[in-house]
């Protein structure tokens, strides 16, 4: 049976107003987060401003669910992002394009005819959570800064195969010896 959990903060006001959903769901190694609106920390009251600042209270929504969680936009797989008017597109995009540094994950846009509290923008995200139970790390993470020079296939020093989950710390052959290295497929 696969692990789930039905998560949502103490202070959310998911649970503060009794909505019918959860903030997020955990099913193995996957977070599903509900949709998110720029409403203010704890509230249920949308931002002034328009469509920038909503859809960076918006962002800022996601992250604080997915820290709460143990993850962070870094981990962030998967977005949908809902507007009320499609001419908004651009502005919202640039927004929420500050908050992804180190890569984009895949996404969905579209119009809406209405979202909940009058919001101009309503964005979800899917987060991968694949820990590694020896550093308790994401392993996307340690693929990225493994093995040293950013390479990914064989490891430089030993040519064993780079996989994290396998191949996790330094190798340890002799100093001086050369090893075989393999070519990086």
């Amino acid at each position: 049976m696969t692990d789930v959990a039905y998560l949502t903060r103490e202070d959310s006001p998911f649970k503060a107003h009794d909505l019918p959903f959860s903030e997020a769901v955990r099913v193995g190694n996957t977070l599903y987060l509900s949709g998110q609106i720029g409403t203010l920390p704890g509230t249920l009251t949308l931002i002034d401003g328009g469509i920038e600042p909503e859809t960076r209270q918006t962002m800022e929504n996601i992250r604080a669910v997915l820290e709460a969680n143990g993850a962070s936009l870094d981990d962030a797989v998967k977005c949908t992002v809902m507007l009320a008017d499609i001419a908004e597109w651009r502005q919202a995009n640039a927004v929420y394009r500050t908050f992804f540094t180190r890569h984009l994950p895949a996404r969905s846009a579209f119009a809406t005819s209405g979202l909940a509290l009058g919001a101009r923008v309503e964005i979800e995200c899917v987060a991968g959570l694949l820990k590694n139970p020896v550093l308790g790390r994401s392993e996307r993470r340690i693929m990225q800064s493994w093995p040293p020079g950013g390479r990914f296939g064989a490891h430089g020093c030993c040519g064993r195969a780079a996989y994290p989950a396998k191949h996790v710390e330094p190798c340890r052959r002799p100093e001086g010896s050369q090893g075989k290295r393999r070519r990086a497929a």
